[in-house]
């Protein structure tokens, strides 16, 4: 028997429970909180920080061009020695100029411009025209200007230099709708320059990795615990909690993030040794039959990269979440991968969409606010030391030079309270980045394993087991009730 047609009435549907991806939109402001951009900044500082310290302590060697345009040569050397040599014969003082043993081929840009900074300052106190001290103010600049553009770089500064040229690419293809720049400046990103630094200081790579890892775990595990807790049981934890957390997990984190890439790189060992049969004249018949082995174990590699490079964000996010190990972490952000790869494109777009409107509401207010105070500030005093304070253009964070003849400690301060609050705006980016794949993480881990979002480990729980805030805490009354 046929059962009659029903009608049934819906009175509302809870959009917020059907349409969960809207909820990446939330780290927009979630990362603007103080604590967060407290560890963000602490993040950039001690990043920046190796970074100059590294290129202080070696020689610089990266074409003006940038990492990509490959060494400084010696035809590049030699192009710049005359500009070097006419510089030091118009401003050097007769006391600074290099002795005699110390040949011109040897000389640096750096030391150079050091030097004839110092015979301005000394020429400039001898003119009293103004409009003759412009124009020579004018000419000295161009001049520095123009030995810096051709001087060789460091490595480090010519690394972030294409960090910050691949990120803008990224937001300018965003808001013209180009996938195209989007996806070429996130290939860029992740993989041109890796290579790019790798074959232009190898030492370099191994240790800033190392610092990025070992910064990326304590920090990021700090503001990925803030955002879990925070999103999953609207907790606000405070900052010296969450650092306990990173600190005591950190062996897990860290061994999670590194150790598929130890599987990668033993997988293409192998591969490496089949193919090394090859060049035994009678063992390559045994390599060419065992070819199709090493396709088996490219395919394995192939699997591992893959999943590691699309689930990385969610490694991390699952030791903050869940406090598993190093493989239930790898092993959750590989089978959400694979079992809902479109689900994770669409939370992958959204979370970059967020991130673009973040950047663009935080860019325009830093811009606003160091432009307007420089304006303001110097209204009345005029001091040649606000000079290089402000006047940015609109999302271009650079920070001019400072005018050789302006005294050295009030510029340094003011450059120093400017370096601050730009390195704001990358404090700010890492605290977005942590915050939304901690939330990606709960939101796909909810699509494939059904679980809630606010199902995440609390603390007096066994390490690996989930639970809401407030079943722990009705779990708590009960202990001390018994």
């Amino acid at each position: 028997m046929t059962e009659p047609n029903r009608r049934i009435i819906i009175d509302g549907v809870a959009f917020s429970q059907v349409v969960q991806f809207p909820k990446l939109l939330g780290s927009c402001t979630a990362a603007f909180q103080p604590a967060r951009l407290l560890i963000g900044l602490l993040m950039v500082t001690a990043v920046m920080t190796f970074g100059r310290a590294w290129d202080g302590l070696t020689e610089p060697t990266v074409h003006p061009g940038g990492l990509l345009a490959g060494r400084w040569t010696e035809a590049d050397r030699q192009a710049l020695q005359p500009v070097l040599l006419s510089a030091m014969d118009k401003y050097a003082l007769p006391d600074d100029r290099f002795p005699e043993e110390v040949t011109e081929e040897s000389w640096q840009p750096v030391q150079v411009i050091a030097i004839i900074e110092k015979g301005y300052r000394e020429i400039r106190k001898d003119v009293t025209e103004p409009e003759q001290l412009e124009q020579d103010d004018r000419e000295f600049r161009e001049l520095v200007a123009m030995i810096e553009r051709r001087a060789p770089m460091g490595t480090f500064d010519a690394s972030v230099k294409l960090v910050g040229e691949r990120f803008q690419r990224m937001i300018d293809g965003v808001l013209a709708l180009s996938i195209k720049d989007v996806l070429a400046g996130a290939q860029d990103f992740a993989v041109l320059f890796p290579r790019a630094l790798w074959n232009q200081d190898r030492v370099l790579t191994i240790a800033l990795g190392l610092v990025l890892l070992l910064v990326y775990v304590v920090g990021g595990g700090a503001l990925c615990r803030m955002a879990a807790c925070q999103f999953a049981g609207r907790v606000r934890l405070r900052m010296s909690d969450a650092i306990d957390f990173a600190l005591v997990n950190w062996i897990r984190s860290m061994l999670a993030l590194i150790l598929p890439l130890g599987l990668a790189l033993f997988l293409a060992l192998i591969i490496v040794l089949l193919g090394a049969l090859m060049i035994v004249p009678i063992l390559d018949v045994l390599g060419g039959l065992l070819y199709g082995v090493a396709l088996l174990v490219g395919f394995v590699l192939a699997f591992v990269l893959v999943g590691y490079a699309a689930g990385f964000a969610m490694i991390l996010p699952a030791v903050a979440c869940e406090k598993c190990d190093w493989m239930d972490a790898n092993q959750k952000a590989f089978a959400f991968v694979y079992q809902r790869p479109l689900h994770l494109l669409g939370y992958a777009a959204t979370a970059l969409i967020g991130l673009v409107l973040g950047y663009l509401v935080f860019g325009l207010f830093t811009t606003l606010m160091l432009n307007m105070t420089a304006s303001l500030f110097g209204m009345i005093s005029g001091h040649p030391a606000l000079n290089s304070a402000g006047d940015f253009p609109w999302f271009n964070f650079e920070l001019r030079r400072v005018d050789p003849w302006v005294p050295g400690l009030v510029s340094g301060l003011i450059m120093f309270w400017q370096t601050l609050v730009v390195s704001l705006v990358g404090a700010y980016i890492v605290s977005f980045v942590c915050d939304v794949s901690t939330r990606l993480y709960l939101l796909i881990r909810r699509a494939c394993d059904d679980q809630e979002i606010g199902e995440i480990w609390w603390p007096g729980m066994i390490p690996g087991t989930i639970g809401t805030v407030r079943n722990r805490t009705e779990e708590l009354s009960r202990e001390e009730t018994t």
